[in-house]
C-alpha cells in the first residue's frame, strides 16, 4: 500500500481527511499526521511516505521552503497542497516547485479523489518503470526545488552568519537534512557550507573597515573644523557607531553660518541654550526649546534631528504645521533653512 501523511495547523482538516476520505480504494494508508511544517518534515523522513497532503500556510512557517525541501530531498513524492491562501504567485510557485495538486480549502470531495488518482496513478507509472514525458518532468521539478532551497538557504544565512551559525540549524530551517543541504550547497555553489559562511564573515568584515575609515575621516574633517564636510559624512556612515550624535554635533557649530536674518536678541540666546542641551545629548529638552523659537534660524530641522535622536513623540499635526513652515522659509529665499528643514522631515510629502 501507499503510505501517506498529513500536515496542517488544523486539527479538525487532519481528522476529517483521515476518517471521510476510504484510502483503501485507492491502495493506501494514512501512516502518520504533524501540526506544523517543522515536524511534518520530520515524519515523512522517519515515514518515507510516497504521498503527502499539506497545507503551506501556516502560522510563523515557510510552507515555500518546506515544500521546496521535500521536493528536493525526496523528488518522487507525489504532493497534493490543501490551503486556504489564495494568492495568484504563491499558487504558481508550489506549483513550479512540483506539487501535483493545487486545492483550495474547503476542498469538495471529489477534488481530493482526483488528486489522490492522479498521484496513485503516477506512482504506479513510476513502479512499471514506464519511459514517459514525466521522468523528466520529475528531474526538472527537483532541480528548480533544489535552487528554490539554495536561495532560501543563502538568505538565512546571510542574516544570521554573525551568529555562531551551524549547518544542522540551516538546514531546520529549510526544512532538510544537514546532509542533503550540503549536498545542494556544493552542487549549486561549487562550496562547502564553511566556505561560503567563513565568505560572508569576510566580506563583512571588509565593509566594517571601510566604514572605520570613512569614521576616523569624518572625524578629522570635525577636528579641522570643516563641519559640513563632516556633517555629510556621518549622515552617509548612518547609524554607524555615533554617527548620528557626530552629525548633529557638526551642524551645531556651523549654526552661525545658516542666518534668516534680523533675529532678535532674546531669540538667538534661547537658540544658543537648545543646540548647548542638544550637544550635550539632552534631545527630549532641546526639543521643547527648539519648538519655541521654531521659526529662527534652523530650528525646525534642530527640533527635528532632535526628535530623531531622542526617540521623542509628535503629532502628524505638528510635522504638517512645520512643513507648511518650510515652504514659506523656501519662498522667503531662506533656502539654507529649508533645505535642511525638508531633509527633517524625510518622506513626509514632497520633502525629499
Amino acid at each position: 500500500m501507499y503510505r501517506v501523511v498529513l500536515i496542517d495547523d488544523e486539527r479538525l482538516i487532519l481528522e476529517g481527511l483521515t476518517k471521510v476520505v476510504r484510502w483503501q480504494d485507492w491502495d493506501c494508508e494514512v501512516v502518520g499526521s504533524a501540526g506544523d511544517a517543522r515536524s511534518g518534515a520530520e515524519l515523512i523522513r522517519s515515514l518515507q511516505p510516497q504521498i503527502l497532503f499539506t497545507d503551506i500556510r501556516m502560522p510563523g512557517q515557510d510552507g515555500l521552503t518546506m515544500l521546496a525541501g521535500l521536493r528536493s530531498e525526496f523528488p518522487d513524492l507525489q504532493v497534493t497542497v490543501l490551503t486556504g491562501y489564495r494568492d495568484f504567485s504563491y499558487a504558481q510557485e508550489a506549483i513550479r516547485l512540483g506539487v501535483t495538486r493545487f486545492l483550495l480549502k474547503p476542498s469538495k470531495m471529489e477534488e481530493i479523489h482526483e488528486a489522490l488518482t492522479a498521484m496513485t496513478e503516477r506512482l504506479a507509472r513510476e513502479a512499471r518503470n514506464d519511459a514517459s514525458p514525466d521522468d523528466g518532468e520529475t528531474e526538472s521539478e527537483s532541480s528548480r526545488a533544489g535552487s528554490f532551497l539554495v536561495n532560501q538557504a543563502m538568505n538565512y544565512m546571510k542574516q544570521h552568519f554573525t551568529e555562531k551559525l551551524t549547518l544542522q540549524e540551516v538546514a531546520d530551517a529549510c526544512y532538510v537534512s544537514q546532509w542533503h543541504l550540503s549536498k545542494l550547497l556544493n552542487r549549486y555553489t561549487e562550496k562547502s557550507f564553511y566556505d561560503i559562511l567563513n565568505g560572508l564573515r569576510i566580506e563583512e568584515a571588509k565593509k566594517l573597515r571601510e566604514k572605520h575609515l570613512q569614521y576616523e575621516t569624518a572625524i578629522k574633517m570635525l577636528s579641522e573644523n570643516r563641519f559640513e564636510d563632516a556633517a555629510a559624512a556621518f549622515d552617509a556612515l548612518g547609524d554607524y557607531k555615533d554617527s548620528p550624535a557626530k552629525a548633529a554635533e557638526a551642524r551645531i557649530k556651523i549654526k552661525p553660518a545658516i542666518i534668516s536674518g534680523g533675529e532678535d536678541e532674546d531669540k538667538e540666546k534661547q537658540y544658543v541654550e537648545a543646540c548647548r542641551v542638544m550637544e550635550a545629548g539632552q534631545y527630549l529638552d532641546a526639543v521643547d526649546l527648539f519648538r519655541r523659537i521654531y521659526d529662527y534660524k534652523d530650528s525646525i530641522c534642530l527640533k527635528w534631528r532632535c526628535i530623531e535622536l531622542g526617540d521623542a513623540t509628535y503629532s502628524r499635526t505638528e510635522l504638517s504645521a512645520d512643513y507648511k513652515r518650510a515652504l514659506k522659509m523656501l519662498e522667503a529665499g531662506n533656502l539654507e533653512s529649508a533645505i535642511a528643514a525638508f531633509e527633517a522631515f524625510g518622506d513626509y510629502k514632497d520633502s525629499r
